[in-house]
């Protein structure tokens, strides 16, 4: 948080970005992709201490059997600890640049 004058009320400015989690692809293959996407959805209800994760969209290429979740959050690392408490298949983490067309 970046403090612009003394009433936080009036100068706290959260700075977010979007990021991208990339499942790792399950042992027994997408069969319960719905299942997933409703766990990234609960990651980002998991906030401790402070940290704030928003779930944007998911995206499924089954081309490149990829699924990927746009999150919103602080960092990388917010994310990546929310999803692991909601027991996701953790992947990549990778920031996005502007923002997600929803």
């Amino acid at each position: 948080m970046i403090w612009v004058g003394r009433l936080p009320s009036v100068g706290c400015i959260e700075r977010n970005g979007y990021f991208a989690l990339e499942l790792a692809r399950p042992a027994e293959g997408w069969e319960h992709l719905d299942e997933l996407i409703l766990l990234a959805r609960k990651a980002a209800g998991a906030q401790r201490a402070g940290r704030r994760v928003r779930f944007v969209r998911s995206v499924f290429i089954p081309e490149d059997e990829t699924c990927l979740c746009v999150y919103q959050a602080a960092s990388a690392e917010d994310v990546r600890e929310a999803a692991r408490q909601a027991g996701l298949p953790v992947g990549q983490v990778r920031g996005v640049i502007g923002e997600p067309i929803s």
